[in-house]
């Protein structure tokens, strides 16, 4: 998904208009999910079906045309089919007459849809051989689709085309190729690939009626009620003997569809797939349903909050009526856990959240994993103290001398997440987020993803706390490698954080992980920037980055770096929308630089355009030269950075919101 979303290749806006179907937002994965496979091209730059006809081994491998050209195609100097005609959405050209040419069947029609029928797992290339005598010699799936199929050829056991056309007359007086239409529209459409057994004896079944009811993923009730039209006798024999093959499902507790198309091994066997899974499939781990917090469904549900923060807080909200939210009293422990290998600005959230716990009114003091050990609990660590683990992906999958924190111990604590949904962080980290207790998180809409799923989470803005030493004034700057470049006077000279901005020394700041789509961002912007003194900080997102040990710079020098900065550069790690509430925020905000970013994912405690200022990615370079070097702009820059941290000081407080979600004797959501 990154990686075409990088490429260039991938244009939402087009894709939108050209197959109006596609759902807003969603356009990327359902290319990507569905798209390529019924021929829809991602974009006017990229021509699947003629990448296709120029390559035929990548239709026969059945590989996305695009995702392939990305990874190996375009180093290997294949080349880049654009569409001849950008409105034309499809590529696809006026149907081939009854006599097919050798140029014909290679055409880029044929090749897309030779894509789209291996995918579909309904050709059968060793029986259509034996069946219809193709030689070894032919592609059996080209013959198939230039020829096979106008003779009433099959393309497998599964799909039966005479059938087909019989049934379903508008298929056949359209001409089309039936196997292809049902796979892009008749599916859908709960129409039927072959014609059901005319009549099944229940005692022929008898071992499958006895498997699939013991199991007990049938629901007569439920089935009846949705397909009781079409019901012949015993609703259970007639789902086993054809009910299935229409695509009906056996009840709530099963998906047939998603079953076949997960495991296409079943599906090629052409197995009843609630009788393969009670079976074999339960035992040997296959899923009876989608993973709803699989990366691809996380980010589905993610696209409806992205740009309706309303909506996302609504739906926190909602979720948190059905849960019993844990509150304590005033004065009541509070241990705030962080791993001590993790990540330095971890550490710097977990001794946030500890301050701000201590201005809610709680007893609070920060905790180590070494804690843990030495108590030794069973479910949590202490039976008077509540606690809260900072970054459970790094807490429960970082060792402390061979050992791990168990993942049971999530079940009695509130957990922090600080991890976006898609990366491998937080898959790390979701078993311990799935059974604790509660679960904060620092990203709206990660919060509403969560919610969503039925999990007791909600959104904590990590907001000021008055006094907070980790973001005090660094008179001085530390001699270390990663700040060599500056002059001594700069490392030495006090900031002054209310002085104009015009007189911080360092024009542009960036601290963070360097992602491939981030580097593609900092070589496009590299002519315009010189002119500008900039200080880019660039880590490695490989393992941690542990103060003391591999951190390039410890906290207070990062923050001193801010403080010496006009402005804080904020560029996503990846093409998902984010809010990086660290730096533009904690970093930014708090030392009273100006934020610059790329568009964000919205949220409800800063507004652009108020609080920082966001571009479109070809915009930003515009931006920032006017920015620092007319009076309007730094004028303008003035005002935002003092608005914005009048706003966090007085409106965002940390305190104030750990009283709002823990303490009990403040209005809150307490229904279970």
């Amino acid at each position: 998904m990154i990686e075409l979303g990088a490429s260039g290749l991938f244009d939402a806006r087009w894709y939108r208009q050209s197959y109006p179907d596609v759902p807003q937002g969603g356009e990327l994965l359902h290319y990507l999910d569905t798209g390529w496979r019924i021929g829809f091209n991602p974009s006017p730059r990229f021509d699947c079906a003629a990448y296709l006809m120029a390559n035929v081994d990548v239709a026969r491998a059945g590989m996305n045309p695009v995702i392939h050209y990305i990874r190996y195609g375009r180093e290997e100097g294949r080349a880049l089919p654009g569409l001849p005609d950008a409105g034309s959405a499809s590529g696809r050209g006026p149907k081939a007459d009854a006599s097919i040419s050798e140029h014909q069947v290679h055409s880029p029609e044929i090749l897309q849809d030779a894509v789209v029928l291996r995918q579909s797992g309904l050709f059968d290339e060793t029986w259509y051989r034996s069946t219809y005598g193709v030689p070894t010699g032919d592609d059996a799936l080209l013959h198939y689709l230039s020829t096979g199929w106008r003779l009433g050829h099959n393309p497998s056991q599964r799909f039966d085309q005479n059938f087909y056309l019989e049934r379903y007359r508008d298929v056949a007086d359209a001409g089309d190729n039936p196997v292809l239409h049902y796979i892009r529209h008749g599916r859908i459409e709960n129409r039927m690939p072959a014609a059901p057994a005319a009549s099944v004896d229940a005692a022929s079944i008898a071992g499958d009626l006895d498997a699939v009811r013991a199991s007990g993923l049938f629901d007569p009730d439920w089935y009846t009620e949705r397909y009781g039209d079409s019901i012949v006798g015993d609703p259970l024999v007639f789902y086993i003997a054809s009910g299935w093959t229409k695509g009906h499902q056996p009840g709530p507790s099963f998906n047939g569809s998603f079953y076949l198309e997960t495991y296409p091994d079943v599906a090629e066997a052409g197995f009843n797939p609630l009788v393969h899974y009670v079976s074999h499939g339960m035992s040997e781990g296959r899923l009876a349903l989608p993973d709803p917090f699989a990366p691809h469904a996380l980010q589905s549900v993610l696209a409806r909050f992205q740009l309706d923060p309303a909506a996302a807080e609504e739906t926190i909200r909602a979720n948190l009526e059905h849960h019993q939210w844990p509150r304590f009293a005033r004065g009541a422990k509070m241990d705030v856990f962080v791993h001590s290998r993790g990540n330095i600005f971890m550490r710097e959230i977990a001794e946030l959240v500890t301050a701000g716990a201590i201005e809610a009114g709680f007893a609070a003091r920060l905790c180590h994993e070494d804690e843990f050990f030495r108590v030794k609990a069973e479910s949590r660590h202490s039976a008077d103290a509540v606690a809260i683990i900072v970054a459970p992906h790094e807490f429960f999958v970082i060792e402390f001398q061979g050992r791990k924190v168990p993942m049971h111990w999530a079940a009695g604590a509130v957990l922090l997440n600080v991890e976006q949904l898609h990366t491998g962080w937080f898959k790390a980290g979701l078993p311990a987020i799935r059974t604790a207790a509660a679960v904060l998180d620092i990203s709206l809409q990660s919060a509403a993803v969560l919610a969503h799923l039925k999990l007791p989470s909600t959104y904590l803005p990590l907001g000021y706390v008055k006094d907070f030493a980790r973001l005090a004034v660094q008179e001085t700057l530390p001699d270390v490698t990663a700040l060599r470049s500056l002059e001594r006077a700069i490392k030495q000279t006090p900031p002054v954080l209310d002085a104009p901005l015009s007189t911080r020394p360092i024009d542009v700041f960036f601290i963070g992980y360097l992602s491939q789509r981030r580097s593609g961002i900092f070589e496009r912007l590299a002519t315009r920037l010189s002119k500008w003194r900039c200080h880019f900080v660039l880590t490695d997102g490989d393992r941690p980055l542990v103060s003391g040990d591999n951190a390039i710079l410890e906290s207070e020098a990062t923050i001193g770096l801010v403080q010496r900065s006009k402005i804080v550069l904020n560029l996503h790690q990846s093409d998902e929308p984010f809010f990086e509430w660290h730096r533009i925020v904690l970093q930014g905000i708090w030392q009273r630089a100006l934020v610059v970013s790329e568009p964000l994912a919205l949220q409800s405690k800063f507004l652009s355009g108020t609080h920082f200022l966001e571009a479109p990615l070809d915009e930003l370079a515009d931006l920032i030269d006017w920015l620092l070097e007319t009076e309007a702009g730094m004028q303008t820059a003035e005002k935002i950075r003092m608005r914005a941290f009048d706003h966090l000081t007085q409106q965002v407080s940390l305190g104030r919101e750990l009283q709002t979600l823990f303490l009990d004797d403040c209005h809150g959501t307490t229904k279970a």
